[in-house]
This record gives structure tokens, C-alpha cells and sequence, in this order.
């Protein structure tokens, strides 16, 4: 700074008649730089009369065209402060796209980088930016500096937009496995985390994994809480082949701020408004708010993604619900492993939050074969017949046959109870036919009992189609 004592002349250049050396023959050369992309126009920083908001103040007022290089400072300010600092670095930058090289034979511990010098036949001072010594001289390299202080103009920090604050609450967390929705690879689990709170000051969780004894990161849950809570009212057993128009069901979501939104049927067809309800998956047409976070879905479509054996048996209050939109976050099976729990922690847990994961096999379980149909032979047998469904399918369109997904087409049909059952048959079509004999055999060995068939997949069974029962 000039102002800080006498400012030092620097010595006449050194001649070198050396072709192309530093500075050139003379020892000196000058150069003018007329980009403006290296001067910054402005400075961002924290606003002290604005509650630490972040600011931006420009040199000059305004900002110019094009890209602007923007001075990011860390610390805290007031808006007069930030100005007058924005115009010197400006003013200091456009300065030094005045450059010099000056090539001199002494050393003088004066003339070392950041120094300010003087010029001989120059006027203004120079700010040496660095140096080097070689057996020709100190090549000096210099940037020009203002020539004085400039008045700064009057600036506002502005209004202040803060934000009330919000209370950090507890994470809630829940852990489930759903059938594969054709994204992906088929051999792998779709495993996803739901966490929340009750509250939006809430700043999200890490999730881990337990890995001998240990917690293992997996992934960060986000800061968007997943849409949770349970039923206060119960949910009846229904069908899954046609709209369920007379259940209805009373929710009451974990926060009272938290959206749910009534659906036409042709964004029902697109998988809007997809919930996990249990271990169902429904899709509900219509949402009425109740007040105080509650709400009444109707107008359902049950079993979906095959679940339907889940929509045999009813859902009594306190059942959990949770909305299968974009916010629950799908862990890394690689990872995750053969685990079947995890754990998260947020800002304001005392401890981990831990969850059991739920529908462990869903992904990776052939769905349930369908249209069952027997057919009395003329020679007194039975022809068994079913239609295979496939994993992923959720929009197959019924003009082809849909995707096999598993290795082979493998199919057990048996006799009594499907998990020992009293006899049993492998086929690889969705047929199979029984002999008069055979017929009157089974019937008289086990009469009344129920005759189904399961889909075999390459890593489990699907549940069993009733497809008759002996008599």
C-alpha cells in the first residue's frame, strides 16, 4: 500500500542482446491484457443486516454481460463493507491487465513478490507478482496498480427474507422389499428406506446397514420426508380384479403438512398414487383432507404389482401406510447384502433408528399364475389350465405374451396343502392333463381336498392358484 512509506524506484533494466530473452534486448517489454473474464465483478457473502443471509454486491452497481466472476467470501459483512471490497478488487484486477517485464542486475530483498515499486520512465506503481533468478539477471514480472482510492457509491443490503425457524424432530423410519417393477436387473432385490419426521425443520438421516456388529453407510435419505403414517380405521378384505368402490380408509399421516391428492383414472393407469398399506400395494382415486394430517382414501385398486393375496385378509387400525412416490430412497442391494434390517441416524437422534425390512422375497417371487380353468375330458380325465403372469409387467398392454423374465417356464401342481403337499407334478406348459385313472386314483385318495398350481421361478415359488378341488 502507497500510503505505508516511501515507495522503492526500481534499478534501469539489463540489457541481454540475446535473441528472444526475457523482456527482450533491452531487458523490458509491456503487454496489456483486454479480457475481463479474470476481474471479478462482484462478491457473495453472509449479511449482517439481513440475518447472515447470503448477499451479492457488484462493482459498479450492475452486472455485465456474460459470464461474471463472482468472489465467493466466507465470512460476514455488512452491505457497505462488501461494496467497497467489490469495487477494490475490481478496480485492482482492471488495473493489473497492465503487465511489465523488467529484467535488473542487483538484488535487493525490496524487490520481492507483493512488493510495490516504482518504475523508471513509468508512471503509477507496480506490484511485483513474482520473480526468478538466472545468470542474466532478476526477471521481475509486474502488475499495475490503481493509482488511488475512488469514492465508493451508497449501497442497501436489501430485505431481509428469513425464514421462521422450524423444529428438528425425530427420524421415522421404515424398511421394505416390493416386487420388481421391470427396472433394473430381475435378480436383484428393490429394497427401499422410507424415512420422515413429523416435522419440516427435519434435514434428513444417513442410513446404514449392520454389518458384523458394525454400521455401515449406505446412502443419504435426502432431505424430502417420504409420505408415512398408519390406518386409524380398518381396511376390509377385498378383490383384486375389479375396483374396490365401497372400502374406504382413514389414514393419519406422521405430519399434518404432508399432501396427499385425489387421481383421475387414467393417471391411476400411469401408477399415480401407489401406496403400501400392510404389505399391499393400493392405488386409492380419492383423497379428502379430515383435518389435523388425517384422510379418507376410497375408490381402490388392490393387489397391485401382485400382491393380491395380500388383499385377502383385512388391515386393522394402526396398520402402517406409505406412499410409493419418488421420495423413499432405494438402497444398494450390493451393499445391503442379505441384510434384513437397517438403521438411520439424523441430526437430532439420540440414538439409531432401526427398522425391520418387510416383504423379504417380494422382488424376486414369480407372481401368482391366473384364470384358472378345468376341462372334463370325453374319456372321463382333466384338463388343468392357468395363464403365467410375469415380474415387472406393470404395463404390459395384453397384445403379446408377456416376458417369461425367469430362465425356464416351470410349473408344480399339487394335491392339499401347497408347503407339504400330498402329491405333486412338475410341467414346463400351463396344462396338465389327467387320466380317467389317474383321475379316480386322487379323488378316492384324497376327496375334497383342493388342487393348485405355483409358478416356479429361478429363486422361489409364486403363491398358489386354486384351480379345483376333488370331489
Amino acid at each position: 500500500d502507497s500510503d505505508t512509506g516511501p515507495i522503492t524506484l526500481l534499478p534501469e533494466s539489463t540489457i541481454d542482446p540475446e535473441e528472444g530473452s526475457f523482456g527482450g534486448r533491452l531487458g523490458r517489454s509491456s503487454s496489456h491484457k483486454t479480457s475481463l473474464r479474470n476481474v471479478p465483478s462482484g462478491i457473495r457473502y453472509f449479511d449482517v443486516e439481513r440475518d447472515f443471509q447470503a448477499g451479492l454486491q457488484r462493482a459498479g452497481g450492475r452486472a455485465r454481460t456474460g459470464r461474471d466472476l463472482i468472489i465467493e467470501f466466507p465470512g460476514a459483512l455488512d452491505a457497505a463493507d462488501a461494496r467497497e471490497l467489490s469495487e477494490q478488487a475490481a478496480e485492482r484486477h482492471g488495473w493489473s491487465q497492465d503487465r511489465l517485464s523488467w529484467r535488473i542486475a542487483e538484488l535487493d530483498p525490496a524487490f520481492t513478490p507483493g512488493a510495490i515499486v516504482r518504475v523508471p520512465d513509468r508512471a503509477g506503481l507496480w506490484r511485483i507478482k513474482s520473480w526468478e533468478w538466472r545468470e542474466t539477471g532478476l526477471e521481475l514480472e509486474l502488475l499495475r496498480q490503481p493509482n488511488g482510492r475512488r469514492s465508493i457509491a451508497p449501497t442497501d443490503p436489501g430485505r431481509s427474507s428469513t425464514a421462521h425457524d422450524v423444529l428438528a424432530t425425530p427420524t421415522t423410519l421404515y424398511a421394505f422389499e416390493l416386487p420388481w417393477d421391470g427396472t433394473g436387473s430381475a435378480d436383484q432385490r428393490q429394497v427401499f428406506a422410507a424415512a420422515s419426521s413429523s416435522s419440516g425443520g427435519w434435514t434428513g438421516a444417513m442410513i446404514y446397514v449392520d454389518v458384523a456388529g458394525g454400521l455401515v453407510p449406505l446412502v443419504s435419505s435426502g432431505s424430502r420426508r417420504s409420505i408415512v403414517g398408519e390406518t386409524t380405521t380398518t381396511l376390509e378384505a377385498g378383490a383384486a380384479h375389479l375396483p374396490d368402490r365401497a372400502s374406504a380408509c382413514d389414514v393419519q399421516l406422521t405430519a399434518p403438512d404432508f399432501p396427499l391428492s385425489s387421481a383421475v383414472i387414467e393417471d391411476l393407469a400411469q401408477g399415480a398414487n401407489k401406496a403400501l398399506i400392510g404389505d399391499e400395494i393400493v392405488q386409492f382415486a380419492s383423497a379428502v383432507h379430515l383435518g389435523g394430517g388425517r384422510w379418507r382414501l376410497s375408490g381402490l385398486l388392490r393387489g397391485r404389482g401382485g400382491t393380491e393375496h395380500f388383499a385377502h385378509a383385512a388391515k386393522t387400525a394402526g396398520t402402517r401406510f406409505i406412499l410409493l412416490d419418488d421420495r423413499p430412497v432405494r438402497l444398494p442391494v450390493v451393499e445391503l447384502g442379505d441384510a434384513t434390517a437397517i438403521a438411520a441416524i439424523g441430526l437430532v437422534d439420540i440414538a439409531s433408528v432401526n427398522a425391520q425390512i418387510t416383504g423379504i422375497g417380494q422382488s424376486l417371487k414369480p407372481l401368482t399364475p391366473v384364470h384358472p380353468k378345468v376341462v372334463a375330458t370325453t374319456s372321463g380325465g382333466l384338463t388343468l389350465c392357468w395363464t403365467r403372469r410375469a415380474r415387472g409387467a406393470w404395463t404390459w398392454a395384453g397384445t403379446v405374451e408377456p416376458p417369461l423374465v425367469e430362465q425356464t417356464e416351470r410349473y408344480e401342481v399339487g394335491v392339499g396343502n401347497p408347503d407339504q403337499p400330498s402329491v405333486s407334478w412338475e410341467v414346463a406348459i400351463p396344462q396338465l392333463e389327467f387320466s380317467a385313472s389317474v383321475r379316480t386314483q386322487i379323488t378316492s385318495q384324497h376327496p375334497g381336498a383342493a388342487i393348485w398350481v405355483r409358478q416356479i421361478g429361478n429363486f422361489a415359488r409364486s403363491e398358489p392358484l386354486l384351480l379345483t378341488s376333488l370331489v
